[in-house]
């Protein structure tokens, strides 16, 4: 099978790019792991925030929707519950539905695979009931579970704050956010102040040590670095959530012989990627959390430059249309990440400076 772009990832990225491709008249196939598109705005409940127009003032999987959308009437092929297996010899993908495996002929390829959270490695972190932030938001939003009754939740980022709030707001009791750092690491104000008038205890310089049970967790350990003093701390709950962060994920960008770089702010290995967000392998762009982790609306806009990018790629030149769009989408992303994630903008214009193409 043939295709103008093959873009593997359906959310938000994957979503972006594909417009800008198919409404520029050219063939999109999009692949997921998913039953659904939208990725992981499928279970955001809540409002998001300096989103670029038109997406303002919607929740996530309102967001996701109109994602989805804006692309019925253009030439898309879904290719849902699939997943690429590998490149063959004459450079087409393969794609696999678990039981049938199809070879697809991309013109260029689009890759918006998100990011994954990070583990948080402690004894007894392989327990039934420890989980992390993104699962346990997963369960009481798109799967309509509890995970459990009572919780501690270990790591204060926006995005732990954010989901901690979302558990409480369904009634689940939060015995407390544990951060091992000596100030809660969020950056975002209204999430932070949204998150205070919940009342929930916030343990600073306080690590968790120990998640003890029988045949799952029951028992947390914590240990307390506060005021000078070592103090240890128990907790009886149903399940824990960790936040250890994200990083890209990369797997795909290996298989398409992608050279990396490594940049902390973008989550660590990235890969290497020029102002048109292509890699530095012939036809493969980066876009979304694949391209450094980053918030909503960078994830948005990064998809929509890599799609433009990808067009340019297909016609071997741009037009003023496609470089005016193109530099529209980088002032709007300059504008919202160097306001709410400064050391994000600042390492992937590093990170764009030292490409190697």
């Amino acid at each position: 099978m043939k295709t103008d772009v093959l873009i593997v990832g359906g959310g938000p990225s994957g979503l972006a790019a594909a417009y800008e491709v198919v409404s520029r008249g050219y063939k999109a196939t999009i692949v997921d792991e998913a039953w659904s598109l939208g990725g992981q705005l499928r279970q955001q409940t809540q409002f998001l925030m300096s989103l670029p127009a038109p997406w303002a003032g919607l929740r996530g999987f309102q967001v996701a929707d109109r994602l989805t959308k804006r692309l019925q009437k253009y030439l898309v092929e879904y290719l849902l519950n699939h997943e690429v297996i590998g490149l063959y010899a004459d450079g087409s993908v393969g794609v696999s539905s678990g039981e049938k495996i199809m070879k697809i002929e991309p013109a260029c390829t689009v890759v918006a695979t998100g990011a994954a959270e990070s583990a948080v490695t402690f004894p007894g972190w392989t327990l039934p009931g420890v989980m992390t932030v993104g699962a346990a938001q997963i369960l009481i939003n798109r799967e309509r579970v509890y995970p459990g009754k009572t919780a501690l939740v270990v790591g204060s980022s926006d995005m732990a704050l954010e989901i901690t709030r979302q558990m409480h707001d369904v009634g689940i009791h939060i015995m407390g956010v544990a951060e091992s750092a000596d100030k809660l690491l969020a950056k975002d104000q209204r999430i932070i102040d949204s998150f205070e008038k919940t009342g929930i205890p916030i343990f600073l310089q306080t690590d968790v040590t120990a998640a003890t049970g029988s045949g799952k967790v029951e028992e947390v350990q914590l240990h307390s670095r506060r005021n000078s003093s070592d103090e240890a701390m128990k907790y009886s709950v149903d399940f824990l959530c960790v936040d250890g962060g994200r990083h890209p994920i990369l797997e795909l960008f290996s298989i398409l012989n992608c050279p990396f770089q490594y940049q902390q702010a973008l989550g660590g290995w990235v890969p290497s990627y020029s102002d048109t967000l292509q890699a530095a392998a012939d036809g493969v762009f980066a876009a979304g959390q694949a391209a450094g982790v980053t918030c909503q609306a960078g994830v948005l806009l990064t998809g929509a430059i890599a799609g433009i990018g990808a067009v340019d790629y297909l016609e071997k030149k741009t037009t003023e249309e496609r470089e005016t769009a193109r530099q529209n989408y980088w002032e709007q992303l300059q504008k919202i990440e160097s306001c709410q994630l400064p050391e994000v903008w600042q390492a992937r214009l590093t990170h764009i400076k030292n490409y190697p193409g």
